[in-house]
């Protein structure tokens, strides 16, 4: 019963903890409408997520002995969910709608999701264990099950839901 509890509270203060961080970084940085209005930096606006998770996958990849267990655990937790949103905002219906993704920004964008799920695959899924990777599944569907409400909901408002 004592593991249970330990799991959850994991599962639970990995979720709040990533989206804390999430929402406000992906507002005010992340997707931010000045890369859409500036010309040369509209790329940023699709790929950005795509280098934070890059960057977080080799931050793990190189430091992940020198870190707390927890803190290992909400790095994937923000790998995960940001190379989800990177492939949703990329190729999800927002993109149909706005139509304004280039064939050098799509090109770009997979090159470096394929990059991303290498390093995923090859170095990171092989060091962990069984438990940790329910717990990161776990709190990464948590977050993504927020932002699919967020989403739905935005859609609704906007009436980009069809």
């Amino acid at each position: 019963m004592k593991k249970i509890v330990l799991i959850s509270a994991q599962i639970l203060g990995l979720t709040c903890l990533t989206l804390a961080l999430y929402w406000p970084v992906s507002k005010y940085i992340v997707f931010n409408d000045f890369f859409l209005k500036q010309n040369w930096f509209r790329i940023f606006y699709y790929i950005l997520s795509t280098l934070i998770s890059i960057s977080l996958s080799v931050i793990w990849i190189y430091y992940r002995n020198k870190m707390q267990y927890f803190f290992c655990n909400f790095l994937l937790t923000l790998i995960a969910t940001y190379l989800f949103v990177s492939v949703f905002n990329s190729y999800g219906e927002f993109c149909d709608v706005e139509k304004n993704m280039t064939y050098k920004t799509v090109f770009t964008q997979a090159i470096l999701i394929i990059v991303n799920c290498y390093l995923i695959f090859k170095f990171i899924l092989p060091k962990l264990d069984k438990k940790t990777i329910f717990i990161i599944l776990i709190s990464t569907g948590l977050v993504l099950l927020d932002f699919f409400v967020f989403w739905f909901s935005y859609s609704i408002y906007f009436g980009l839901a069809t």
